[in-house]
């Protein structure tokens, strides 16, 4: 199954990119829209590391979505080059005095900061900045809508 969906991924996430547009409009969640052009990217291959010039477009067009505030309430990632995975946390609570926020997943130790520029460029990843680790970036959701769930949920 695996070497399947290797071969077949770019169709997998343009598939998954529309139900997720679908399931959006239906539910009338429209954050979730914002995990379809995710799931356009992940299918040219700007999000698994084998493109740096892809790769440096996205990070460009994430921090911009940052910076504008659009639909971002929280975004979860892991480094590829973690042997743990360990789940990360950005992102953005317009209630709060310095409204960007990153945090491990499991952990209470939560870095504040005034701009996403800030929050892109903090040492908070063991002395590396999200920027600095850029390459290594896997993205699993992004404005609440996991993005493995909705795999398996098309299976």
């Amino acid at each position: 199954m695996t070497g399947l969906l290797e071969k077949h991924n770019k169709i997998v996430y343009i598939i998954l990119s529309l139900l997720c547009a679908v399931v959006a409009y239906i539910s009338r969640q429209y954050y979730m829209l914002i995990a379809s052009p995710i799931l356009i990217l992940m299918a040219i291959g700007v999000l698994d590391g084998r493109e740096d010039e892809k790769q440096h477009m996205f990070y460009e067009q994430l921090l911009e979505l940052f910076e504008k505030r659009e639909n971002i309430e929280s975004t979860e990632f892991y480094f590829s080059d973690d042997p743990y995975k360990r789940i990360h946390t950005i992102g953005y609570d317009p209630n709060l005095e310095k409204p960007y926020h990153a945090r491990y997943f499991d952990e209470e130790d939560i870095h504040y900061f005034s701009t996403a520029d800030e929050l892109f460029n903090a040492p908070v990843y063991e002395n590396d900045s999200i920027k600095d680790r850029w390459k290594n970036v896997v993205i699993i959701s992004m404005g609440g809508k996991d993005m493995r769930k909705v795999s398996k949920d098309k299976k």
